[in-house]
């Protein structure tokens, strides 16, 4: 007797789809099965528990092996021996497993090669389980009627799926209404969205990391931004664009049309929205008798940490509430730890060590709202740094001349080297910017990578984009320095970061190594922080939020310079920002 032990960061609802796939494979090889599933944050333990001869359970282990979808939040850990069974076996589904009828992945590549071998027999018993169904137009009112069935039998699908591919061929676009919405599709009219057909011409076209790929290929079948090959970016880029979101087919039937589209040199199509979809181009819909994970866009770090890229409509205090982790909560409502006969200094110590004990960090970093860096001990926040600095270009300028050392000659040099007019901006009324990414947009008007009249969020993004032109791992370092004003608070020094950013332009560093070079430091600005939050106050748990995580570059490197000893919470179910 063997559990075959998965742990899952879902509800239970959401693994009865792969517990479907195990309960067929062991009635398969005639083994008696159970389930538990024991509920624990941040992951659950699901195990399943088989029963019989020990030739029945190892052929067992293969055939999930070579049938289980890969998932992203359904993974394998382990097999182990149970001494004590559990009290109920089965030797057949329950009934509560019969409704869920999701395919394995050798069954869809049957399903695909059975279709292009026409092999109808085979194909017959797969294609039961999809529904194609029509969607008409009312002339009269121009509304759509309700769905009704077009194909009953599968002889009848080669005729569809060629009228389909000679529609994409002809560069016309088609309707396909999916488990996952609405998707209009066509080969012509660039799209942020690209569908492509498999791993090997994501591969092809994008600059993807092997970690992504696979993460693209599970089961959950998400979205991920991914910068193109210089090569193609004409060919599949908009304009000022430098990535795109690229998916996979993620159910049979996108999976049987890309098959056939390829063999027709159709190698992916643009997504749009449907109601860019005209009345000309073929519409059809179909329906799966399992369900369907919704569409994430996710980013994956190169160790494959994933984060989602959703916003909510919460306030930056109600996130940071949100994930205040429980065992915090419980030592926060425990105070009578203390001892009442220790002495007044021994008391004082250790409430200072307890107040540390109950604080978690929060390092959020957003293209839209305010930069913070605080505590919270479940009951109230704390400032750790002072973010506000002048956005007028000229006043950061006159200031770093006047008050930083060479900083004269560094000036002087640069308009020598680039022209007197690249530093004569005209002065603006003067607004203070809460926010640490807003230097972005000043650095990027000095260095003349945007327009001197745009405004910094166009700055902010010019620094972001050209930075994931780069292809080296590591760029300049960027003075990101701590100054203490006589009240004893901590702030950035502002001029100090352009100084140096300044310094490498006139160097002759290329725009996006520079640009590469600026987040790549202020990711290692931030680890350092958070070491010196660690090892001075003993603050052991970090929660990183903000849409600036959701730029792989910036969170590949946050996750590289933060101490390893620390406890990371990162955002949870799509709370990465706020976007009230």
């Amino acid at each position: 007797m063997f559990s075959f032990v998965f742990h899952t960061t879902k509800s239970k609802a959401y693994i009865a789809p792969f517990e479907s796939i195990l309960i067929r494979l062991a009635c398969t090889h005639k083994l008696q099965f159970a389930i538990q599933f024991e509920k624990k944050i941040p992951t659950s333990k699901y195990s399943f528990i088989v029963c019989g001869v020990q030739q029945a359970i190892l052929d067992f282990s293969d055939a999930i092996s070579r049938e289980l979808p890969l998932s992203l939040y359904f993974v394998f850990d382990t097999v182990l021996p149970i001494e004590n069974p559990p009290k109920h076996f089965f030797a057949h589904p329950p009934k509560r497993s019969t409704k869920e009828s999701m395919p394995s992945v050798v069954q869809i590549n049957d399903f695909i090669a059975t279709y292009t071998s026409s092999n109808m027999r085979l194909f017959s018993k797969i294609y039961t389980k999809l529904f194609l169904s029509h969607k008409n137009q009312n002339k009269k009112s121009n509304q759509s009627l309700p769905k009704k069935s077009l194909y009953t039998s599968p002889h009848k699908l080669p005729s569809l799926i060629s009228n389909l591919i000679n529609a994409l061929k002809n560069h016309d676009s088609i309707l396909l209404h999916t488990p996952r919405g609405s998707l209009c599709l066509n080969t012509q009219t660039k799209s942020e969205k690209v569908l492509f057909w498999d791993m090997q011409t994501i591969q092809t076209f994008t600059r993807v990391d092997s970690v992504q790929l696979s993460v693209l290929a599970s089961f959950e079948k998400p979205s991920m931004k991914l910068c193109v090959k210089d090569v193609f970016r004409k060919e599949l880029l908009k304009d000022n664009c430098v990535e795109i979101i690229c998916m996979l087919a993620f159910d049979p039937m996108l999976m049987l049309l890309g098959s056939l589209a390829k063999q027709e040199g159709i190698e992916y199509v643009f997504v749009h929205k449907s109601k860019n979809y005209s009345q000309k181009s073929l519409e059809i819909g179909y329906s799966l008798t399992y369900a369907l994970p919704k569409q994430q866009l996710l980013v994956c770090s190169k160790e494959g940490t994933l984060i989602e890229n959703r916003k909510s409509k919460h306030t930056l205090q109600a996130i940071i509430k949100h994930h205040y982790p429980q065992e915090l909560r419980e030592s926060s409502s425990n105070e009578n730890l203390l001892d009442s006969g220790q002495t007044t200094t021994s008391k004082r110590i250790k409430e200072h060590q307890l107040s540390y004990s109950k604080q978690m960090l929060t390092c959020y970093l957003s293209t839209k709202y305010p930069s913070a860096l605080w505590t919270y001990d479940g009951t109230s926040f704390a400032k750790l740094l002072e973010v506000s600095f002048s956005t007028d270009v000229n006043a950061m300028l006159t200031r770093l001349e006047k008050y930083y050392k060479g900083a004269d000659r560094l000036i002087a040099n640069y308009k020598k080297h680039f022209g007197t007019e690249t530093l004569n901006f005209i002065s603006e009324s003067s607004r203070v910017s809460t926010n640490i990414v807003d230097m972005f947009g000043i650095i990027a008007k000095v260095l003349g990578y945007c327009d001197k009249s745009a405004p910094l969020s166009q700055g902010v993004q010019t620094i972001l984009s050209n930075a994931k032109l780069c292809l080296l791992d590591k760029g300049p370092r960027i003075d990101y320095k701590l100054i203490k004003n006589d009240q004893g608070v901590l702030s950035l020094d502002y001029p100090k970061i352009l100084r140096s950013c300044m310094s490498f332009a006139l160097a002759g560093v290329e725009k996006a190594i520079l640009c590469y070079g600026i987040l790549d430091s202020l990711g290692e600005f931030l680890g350092n922080f958070v070491r010196d939050m660690e090892q001075n106050y003993a603050i052991k748990q970090i929660f990183l939020c903000g849409d600036m995580l959701t730029h792989k570059i910036f969170f590949d490197k946050i996750l590289l310079y933060l101490p390893r000893d620390i406890t990371l919470i990162l955002p949870q179910d799509g709370w990465i920002d706020s976007s009230l």
